[in-house]
């Protein structure tokens, strides 16, 4: 389901906000940074602490809700609610929360589990009214666009094998690589998914920028794909099993900087082949 109008959210089905029976009240944790993991290391015998990297905690996203349903029975709409948001105990099974600001061409996500909420019974009960206040946890802090960009490449013809007389040993040609170009229009480090479809040998996927990339040793028949999930660090063959042994030595999982970059594609093969190369990713934002 998608939020379209300012003002509104959504979770597991339900719509609440501007024009619905359930008021958005506020938001906290949304445009606030999540807490940051701090990699310095305090200096031994001396003042400060050596720099290190600094890495984002999950994000705890608060909604403060407001139930007012004059038009419907009240119950109904409360049993809405603790249907959207009953707890998750499978952290594989988080939900998207999705909701939609003035200046934002579409609805921005996060994937996220409620950790507490609910309604108090009080003295605005009776008048079926009640603050209803949600607390989601985000162990992924980043926020995402709604849509799921993608970019292919094949293969080029492969370099030149060898002319005679050689000198053995001797390295056959192979692959030069194709290229794509990939965008991330937020403003935090986005990890992408790869997805490459048979036939090729030993695939590599190269982050031009840096020269970080990631090779397999791993032959693919035509029908064979492999995944390549570069932020939840696995290899996957045919949608099932790992093919983490596979990753070469001085291979390094990498994500998409804010920007547009190039992407580079290869492989050992010393013959045309037809593999496509396919990567997915949405714009991350860390702050908004």
């Amino acid at each position: 389901m998608t939020v379209t109008s300012n003002y509104q959210g959504e979770f597991n089905g339900l719509i609440f906000g501007a024009g619905t029976d359930v008021k958005l009240a506020s938001i906290e944790g949304l445009r606030q940074m999540p807490e940051v993991r701090s990699g310095d290391v305090p200096k031994s015998r001396q003042a400060g602490s050596w720099a290190g990297l600094d890495e984002l905690g999950e994000r705890i996203i608060v909604l403060e809700l407001e139930v007012f349903a004059p038009s419907v029975p009240f119950e109904n709409v409360i049993a809405a609610l603790a249907l959207a948001f009953q707890p998750i105990r499978d952290p594989a099974n988080q939900k998207a929360l999705g909701f939609l600001l003035p200046g934002w061409s579409e609805q921005r996500i996060l994937y996220c589990r409620p950790t507490k909420g609910g309604l108090p019974i009080d003295e605005w009960y009776q008048f079926n009214r009640g603050e209803y206040p949600v607390e989601l946890t985000a162990n992924d802090p980043l926020i995402y666009s709604n849509s799921l960009h993608s970019a292919s490449a094949g293969l080029p013809s492969p370099t030149a094998g060898l002319t005679f007389n050689v000198t053995f040993d001797a390295t056959f040609g192979a692959s030069t690589g194709g290229s794509m170009q990939v965008t991330n229009l937020g403003n935090y480090i986005t990890a992408p998914v790869f997805t490459i479809t048979g036939p090729v040998t030993n695939p590599k996927v190269t982050f031009t920028s840096s020269g970080q990339y990631m090779l397999l040793n791993l032959t693919l028949g035509p029908s064979d794909t492999v995944e390549i999930d570069m932020g939840n660090k696995t290899i996957t063959f045919n949608g099932t099993a790992s093919r983490n042994n596979t990753i070469a030595q001085g291979s390094s999982w990498f994500g998409f900087p804010p920007g547009t970059w190039s992407i580079g594609v290869a492989s050992a093969d010393s013959a045309p082949v037809a593999a496509i190369f396919t990567a997915t990713w949405r714009d991350a934002w860390g702050l908004m």
